[in-house]
């Protein structure tokens, strides 16, 4: 996850590279859980008033589950934005968060 100042290029800034590594069988329907971004209540405040916009990276290489020797990567990025408030189960008013994908990108590696 990285923040940015609105007008510049998504595809300049360079991301943090918090690696999870999984040696297991992935199903479908399955999620796996990676590193953990945290955001500061400033920097959600500046979201809220659009002087700050937040990319998270979704970067996965896999094995295809038939063809065990092709190896592909899945490269996705996402926009992550504050749209208004939501109210907790507690009763407390929370930022209500918002994902936009803003560029995929999928390759096979042999």
């Amino acid at each position: 996850m990285e923040t940015m100042v609105p007008g510049t290029d998504i595809m300049d800034i360079s991301l943090n590279h918090d690696v999870a590594e999984f040696g297991k069988t992935v199903g479908q329907d399955m999620r796996i859980m990676g590193p953990l971004s945290f955001i500061t209540m400033t920097q959600v405040n500046a979201m809220a008033r659009r002087e700050l916009h937040c990319i998270f990276r979704c970067l996965i290489e896999y094995r295809d589950v038939y063809e065990r020797d092709i190896v592909r990567e899945t490269d996705a990025w996402f926009k992550v934005y504050v749209n208004g408030e939501l109210t907790s189960a507690d009763g407390k008013r929370v930022p209500r968060f918002l994902c936009e994908p803003v560029h995929s990108k999928e390759e096979r590696i042999t």
